[in-house]
């Protein structure tokens, strides 16, 4: 019964993207393109068996915001042209490709499974997008100095991870704005950033809260 609901929440989502953002053909013809590279591999399992071969026990740890929750969080945050964005955990890439087509932002989509970076970057240099790339590594270990915006989907993340992701974090510049989802980072270091908005988003496995922080 969850699997039919989430597939109709899916179905309904992908309607609204394309009466949304599809006007803009050249991002339909850039989405339909990355739909249909995954027509037959389902992400779940890729990572999956990506963590199990890793870390030798099974993780159920992947997940993907809606474009059209996404766009919520554009316009809620304000996130702008000239911002320098960061998807920590990015999956398949498909926020980011929004996130540099619809909204124009400089993107950078960061992962682990090995597979979805290739494909990102394929994708991304069959359509030429300039302002988005995808690098493959830790995101405890990446250079946050020159980031404007950090989007975390990081519901999985165990409170120590959590912890110690915001150590790196500090590293980010006066006023860069952190987005997560389903806790707020200025919890984790009250000194070093600022919660300055709440609000609710759809995925689909229910609502869930998104926090907007400022790095003081």
């Amino acid at each position: 019964m969850l699997y039919l609901s989430i597939k109709y929440y899916l179905f309904k989502e992908q309607i609204k993207v394309i009466k949304s953002f599809y006007k803009d053909l050249s991002y339909a013809l850039l989405d339909f393109v990355f739909i249909l590279s995954y027509l037959f591999t389902n992400p779940y399992r890729v990572c999956r068996k990506f963590y199990q071969k890793l870390r030798g026990k099974t993780l159920y740890i992947y997940g993907e915001t809606p474009l059209t929750s996404l766009n919520k969080i554009a316009t809620i945050c304000g996130i702008h042209p000239s911002d320098n964005v960061l998807e920590l955990g990015c999956g398949r890439g498909r926020g980011c490709f929004f996130l540099a087509k619809v909204i124009g932002a400089k993107v950078t989509g960061v992962d682990l499974v090995r597979s979805f970076i290739q494909r990102g970057r394929f994708i991304r240099k069959i359509f030429q997008i300039d302002n988005l790339s995808f690098l493959r590594a830790d995101f405890y270990e990446y250079d946050y100095s020159k980031t404007t915006v950090v989007y975390l989907y990081g519901v999985h993340l165990e409170e120590e991870q959590i912890k110690l992701l915001t150590k790196k974090l500090k590293n980010l510049p006066t006023g860069a704005k952190v987005i997560s989802i389903s806790y707020s980072i200025a919890q984790f270091a009250p000194k070093q950033f600022s919660q300055i908005k709440r609000f609710s988003l759809s995925f689909p496995w229910g609502q869930a809260f998104a926090y907007l922080s400022i790095k003081e």
